[in-house]
C-alpha cells in the first residue's frame, strides 16, 4: 500500500469505521478504477508535487543559512580571540 491509499483510508474510512472494499485501490494499467479514488489521487498527486517543491525549497534555505553561519562562529571566535589579546595587553 502507498502513501495514497493509506492516506485515503487514514481520511475516508477509519475516522467512520467503515471497512473499504476489497477492491477499493483495483488499477488497470496504473490507473485507478473508482472515480473517486482516482480524482483524489490527482489531488493527492498534485498537493504532493507542492510538498515536495517546498521541502526543495527548505532544504536550499537552511543550507545557505548553515553555510553563513559557519563563517559567523568562526567571526566570533576571531573576535573573542582579539579581546582575549587586547585585554592582556592592558
Amino acid at each position: 500500500m502507498d502513501k495514497f491509499e493509506q492516506w485515503y483510508l487514514d481520511t475516508y474510512y477509519k475516522p467512520h469505521g467503515v471497512v473499504p472494499p476489497t477492491n477499493l485501490f483495483k488499477r488497470y494499467e496504473g490507473t485507478y478504477l473508482i472515480d473517486d479514488v482516482y480524482r483524489q489521487n490527482l489531488a493527492w498527486q498534485h498537493q504532493q508535487a507542492k510538498v515536495e517543491e517546498l521541502q526543495n525549497r527548505l532544504d536550499g534555505a537552511l543550507k545557505e543559512t548553515q553555510y553563513a553561519l559557519q563563517y559567523v562562529e568562526e567571526d566570533m571566535r576571531g573576535n573573542h580571540e582579539f579581546l582575549q589579546m587586547a585585554m592582556i595587553r592592558t
